[in-house]
Order: structure tokens, then C-alpha cells, then sequence
């Protein structure tokens, strides 16, 4: 199932910051603190629920790609 518009729009607008000391492993994230409560955790919850099972080197991670962007969460509970 696809981010609703209210999560893509989300996403699309928010400020990610560039994870500088993973410079081999690029990615962004936001941080839960300076977003939209309601949406950061609806957005966790989707890439939760409704995302794929991977791992980053030995932890398990939950996955969600759309619009070509991998999307996961750091596990900590919400």
C-alpha cells in the first residue's frame, strides 16, 4: 500500500538531514523532535506495518520503498 498524499506530502516537505557520519552508507533522516507528531508516527507506523523485512549488517530493519526512496525507522518505540 502507497503513502497516503497527507505522507507523501510529508515527506516531500520536510527538512532531512544529510547522516554525515555514515559517509559509505548515505542516507537522510528527520528527527521526530522538529516534525509533525501525528504524522512522524503515522508515517512510522506505515513503514511498520506494511513494509518488508531486511537488515542493516546485523539488525533486523523494516523496509518501505516508494517513489524509488527507501524508507525505515530506527526501531525505537513510538
Amino acid at each position: 500500500m502507497p503513502l497516503s498524499p497527507e505522507l507523501q506530502e510529508f515527506v516531500g516537505d520536510e527538512e532531512w538531514t544529510y547522516a554525515k557520519t555514515m559517509p559509505k552508507w548515505p542516507h537522510y533522516y528527520v528527527v521526530r523532535e522538529r516534525v509533525d507528531e501525528v504524522l512522524f508516527v503515522e508515517l512510522v507506523n506505515h513503514i511498520r506495518n506494511l513494509g518488508y523485512e531486511g537488515k542493516f549488517y546485523t539488525k533486523d530493519i523494516t523496509y518501505f520503498d516508494e517513489g524509488g526512496m527507501t524508507y525505515w525507522t530506527i526501531g525505537a518505540p513510538v
